[in-house]
């Protein structure tokens, strides 16, 4: 969670409450991580805005960054929200993988015996609006993948930050700002 003290930061000027957790394993989260966990973490923080602080569903944003996007994705496909924020989104981990080391290209989808996060496939049944921004030279998630995943939203805006990277929220850009009043709006 510190490390994302810049991204809470640029969403409070647009008067909405958030709720920020570590994923198990990370930070003072107890537990292991692994991306079956994350998926978990992500309905738990979900239910407990809605069950115990008592949200409206109608009216959560769920935000997700880097791998935090198929949190976010994950969430979209079978809970109900208001929309989507992805910030440097991949459209798979599998995809992502082989794309990173291009040598895993040679073997079949059947041979990786990991779970895979698919935002393609959780996003292609969204009706609401989704907002993705990714970075122009983002070394870590190819703006191919932004680019990709938007095919697949319905209703779908997005922004490409010139000359940003990975960390395309900070400092926040007058492009970015821009793209989040109005989608908040």
């Amino acid at each position: 969670m510190a490390d994302r003290t810049q991204l809470i930061e640029g969403l409070l000027p647009y008067h909405v409450s958030l709720l920020e957790y570590d994923y198990a394993g990370y930070g003072a989260s107890t537990g292991k991580p692994s991306l079956s966990q994350i998926l978990e973490d992500g309905d738990a923080a979900y239910d407990y805005i809605v069950h115990n602080l008592k949200v409206d569903p109608g009216s959560i944003v769920v935000v997700g960054e880097s791998i935090g996007s198929g949190v976010a994705c994950h969430i979209a496909s079978h809970r109900k929200c208001n929309s989507v924020i992805l910030l440097s989104p991949f459209c798979s981990l599998l995809r992502l993988a082989k794309y990173k080391l291009p040598w895993l290209n040679l073997y079949p989808a059947s041979w990786f015996p990991y779970a895979d996060i698919d935002n393609r496939a959780a996003l292609a049944e969204f009706q609401n609006p989704v907002l993705i921004i990714y970075g122009q030279q983002d070394l870590t998630i190819p703006s191919s993948e932004s680019k990709e995943l938007a095919k697949v939203c319905h209703t779908c805006s997005l922004l490409e930050v010139p000359g940003r990277g990975h960390l395309v929220y900070y400092p926040p850009t007058p492009e970015y700002q821009t793209a989040v009043m109005t989608f908040l709006k």
